[in-house]
């Protein structure tokens, strides 16, 4: 998960400055403004909806922000308009959810005495793919 998320803006920046899109650096700054704002609304906000209100489970929000995820994928893969691109940061609500429910439901597995070395082979493992991936997309 990490290590292709740590890749895709070089990617991303990469399609949208080239056709069909065609954006300036503006554009693309409005663009990831809107993204990570709205993905971390749905982070806050409605994590906290689903898993207060509607008493969801936390293997079904993450079934629900990994597809929320895909169909922003998707739709970016397809955009060939401005209007269209807007829309990915929409479909992908849930997808800020994605590394807190994952981590919760992995500490959720080992006891009290057990979170702390849990949570640091965590960090390591996503500081290390962070590494593989600028070498590898680069």
């Amino acid at each position: 998960y990490n290590l292709v998320l740590t890749g895709l803006p070089n990617i991303q920046y990469l399609y949208f400055l080239g056709p069909p899109l065609c954006w300036r650096s503006s554009t693309i700054g409005y663009f990831l403004g809107l993204y990570y704002l709205v993905a971390f609304l749905g982070a806050s906000i409605i994590l906290i909806f689903l898993s207060t209100l509607l008493h969801l489970r936390d293997s079904t929000i993450l079934l629900l922000a990994l597809t929320s995820y895909t169909g922003s994928f998707i739709l970016e893969a397809f955009a060939t308009s401005t209007w269209s691109m807007f829309l990915v940061p929409v479909v992908g609500l849930l997808s800020g959810c994605t590394p807190a429910v994952s981590l919760s439901m992995i500490s959720c597995c080992v006891g009290k005495r057990h979170q702390g070395p849990l949570l640091a082979v965590a960090a390591s493992l996503q500081s290390i793919c962070s590494l593989i991936a600028e070498v590898i997309f680069n």
